[in-house]
């Protein structure tokens, strides 16, 4: 197989240089989560009274004696954002102080202010997040990749919760997604705001395929690599992985010539790289015979750009 056949594999030097360059804050982090942790306790999933979330966010912005410091303009927005998270909780005053502190040490850490920090914990506790402290660790590492990104907070966290959540069986943590997802942007022609919004459209089958998240991404950054936008490549993978899951007759029937299993079973006992790898092997890279086995278009081009033949 030529050096051109696939360029799946995460190389862990790759994603060593990430971590570490990415990991620029860990230590100003650790700090934030100690410092928000302190008092944090667990938070019922149940949606809180709007009325009671509103009044325990006017009494929380009135300790920080932000009316009296800054406009009214600026106070309003934050006390909103705050009324609203609370809303996914019980609303009490404890639960806003909680939300308050965490927001702004968030803050102090990342810079930023509390109602962009207070409208992403919004997005983490209305995406699964089962309390503040859950949520902190999860914003934690959304603002190191949104640093590292150069993108938003919520933007970040809508592509760390969207792969927690779909590998949650395979104990999918924060910063593994977010050291994929940055490794992923440096090694392709993407960004995270790209990755973020695509990569939902594929996760899913992957996961329930068995194709880690590590190795879905890195597939789509070498995609990228070859001129495919990410979302192109996003929709390859995924017609390459529905492929797979359900073949046709004359897909199985080809495998079976070539014997060359053909199969989810194959799939993820073998990994994505490995697969694709053994499918150019066994067609000996021919255009004709994996069309037999993948199909259509949207399928086809991706396997042919992993072989070489294309892109």
């Amino acid at each position: 197989m030529s050096e051109a056949t696939l360029k799946v594999k995460v190389d862990s030097s790759d994603l060593k240089r990430g971590k570490t360059e990415l990991g620029q804050f860990t230590k100003a982090g650790k700090d934030t989560e100690r410092e928000t942790t302190k008092s944090m306790g667990g938070v019922a999933k149940s949606f809180g009274v709007a009325a009671k979330a509103a009044a325990a966010a006017a009494a929380a912005i009135a300790s920080m004696g932000i009316a009296a410091s800054k406009a009214a303009s600026d106070a309003r927005p934050l006390a909103a954002a705050l009324a609203e998270t609370l809303t996914l909780l019980e609303g009490t005053a404890a639960q806003a102080d909680e939300l308050t502190r965490a927001s702004r040490a968030l803050t102090r850490t990342y810079g930023g202010n509390s109602t962009k920090q207070l409208k992403a914990y919004y997005q983490a506790i209305s995406a699964g997040a089962t309390s503040v402290a859950e949520a902190t660790t999860i914003l934690d590492q959304a603002n190191k990749l949104a640093i590292g990104g150069v993108t938003d907070i919520t933007t970040a966290v809508d592509g760390l919760t969207t792969a927690i959540n779909a590998y949650a069986a395979d104990g999918l943590t924060a910063a593994q997604a977010s050291d994929a997802m940055f490794v992923g942007m440096k090694a392709g022609k993407t960004t995270i705001g790209e990755l973020s919004a695509s990569l939902g459209n594929v996760i899913p089958l992957a996961s329930a395929a068995g194709v880690s998240f590590e190795e879905l991404v890195a597939g789509v950054a070498a995609l990228t690599t070859q001129g495919q936008s990410t979302s192109v490549a996003v929709t390859g993978l995924r017609a390459i992985i529905a492929s797979v899951l359900k073949p046709t007759k004359e897909a199985s029937d080809a495998a079976d010539e070539l014997g060359l299993a053909f199969n989810s079973q194959a799939l993820e006992a073998q990994g994505l790289q490995g697969f694709l790898a053994q499918v150019i092997e066994k067609t000996g890279g021919s255009k004709d015979a994996m069309a037999q086995l993948f199909g259509g278009v949207e399928a086809l081009n991706p396997v042919l750009a992993f072989a070489g033949g294309a892109g």
